[in-house]
């Protein structure tokens, strides 16, 4: 998957785009999607790290809820599905029993 997102910058730049990689920060040795820093818009879909959840993501509107900013104030809340799984693996990895 990196490399056709890869590719795919490749081709905007040359098409005169510019294109920013997302940040990110390292988590137990992974590079994962950096979390959300502020708060968003009330109504703002987002994905929360649940690890009680069945694939330790929630999904919910952002409704300003004092848990909501608390989860976001400690760096557990995205702004898609698939960075918040990725975080998520990474925070679970070194604890997890083998399969």
């Amino acid at each position: 998957m990196r490399i056709g997102l890869d590719m795919m910058a490749i081709e905007l730049r040359r098409a005169g785009y510019t294109v920013i990689a997302p940040r990110t920060i390292t988590v137990n040795g992974f590079e994962v999607p950096e979390p959300m820093r502020e708060y968003p818009k009330n109504g703002t879909s987002i994905y929360v790290i649940d690890i009680g959840a069945a694939n330790g993501v929630t999904w919910q509107y952002w409704s300003e809820a004092q848990r909501e900013k608390r989860m976001l104030e400690r760096g557990l809340v995205h702004t898609t599905e698939a960075a918040a799984l990725q975080h998520f693996e990474a925070l679970i990895k070194p604890s997890r029993r083998d399969e």
